[in-house]
């Protein structure tokens, strides 16, 4: 599977989550935007760094690995500069940044709301969209666990994330998706044995307060805009650009 199929997948999955259904009334929400609160001060509060790695397996055959990539990120208050395997992205104020490198693709978007506005705000109204059957908070040892689960026939069944007590930090999530998802066009997951869902995992490790140089969230090194039209720089010359949103 192609990085950039699973950049898109990941995208697709996320607009699925804010618009398939009416909200729910659920349980336990107090606690988990508590908790979602506590995450995004612990984020905000340095310039970190970090590693990340994604597995996609089979949730019939957990020992088959669909796919896998790892990279890093650099994060400062609401920009972040990520790079994984043939893919890097960078996202600021004005601009959702995303380098295809096997494809030569710069693709152009305005940041997301979560960015701009409240996060917990932003994740409350998805996940009330989504349709939420059940959420909880548990504790065990050093790690708090939540997790949260969706109305059945969405593109998501289930999202846990885990949480290190001591620092605050993420160190895993789990996502059960439907693997039809996750395919490229014309192959079925049935046929190919994988079984209906499958579970996206990631771990986050190797965390480091840092001090991150402000040019490595700036649009400058890839581009410059004339006017309505954007222009590589020397750098990316090779590469074309594409718009996803209107009135960049």
């Amino acid at each position: 599977m192609q990085t950039r199929r699973i950049f898109l997948i990941m995208a697709a999955i996320t607009l699925l989550l804010q618009v398939q259904a009416k909200a729910q009334t659920v349980n336990d929400t107090t606690r988990l935007f508590a908790e979602m609160k506590r995450l995004q001060s612990v984020y905000q509060a340095h310039e970190l760094s970090f590693d990340i790695k994604y597995t996609y397996t089979s949730e019939h055959q957990p020992e088959l690995v669909l796919d896998s990539l790892q990279g890093k990120m650099e994060l400062s208050g609401k920009r972040y500069h990520y790079w994984m395997t043939n893919m890097e992205t960078v996202v600021n104020e004005r601009y959702n940044i995303t380098l295809f490198q096997q494809e030569k693709m710069i693709y152009l978007t305005k940041p997301a709301d979560f960015v701009t506005g409240d996060p917990v705000a932003q994740l409350r109204d998805m996940l009330e969209r989504a349709g939420v059957k059940q959420c909880s908070v548990a504790e065990q040892g050093d790690l708090k666990t939540l997790r949260i689960y969706f109305q059945p026939g969405g593109a998501c069944r289930q999202m846990e994330m885990l949480i290190d007590k001591s620092s605050g930090y993420i160190t895993a999530t789990r996502y059960i998706v439907k693997t039809a998802l996750l395919m490229d066009p014309g192959v079925s997951a049935t046929d190919a044995g994988y079984g209906e869902y499958a579970v996206i995992q990631t771990s986050f490790d190797h965390y480091k307060q840092i001090k991150i140089d402000s040019r490595t969230f700036s649009e400058d090194q890839f581009f410059r805009k004339e006017g309505n039209e954007f222009k590589t720089t020397p750098a990316y010359n090779e590469y074309k650009i594409f718009t996803g949103s209107p009135n960049l």
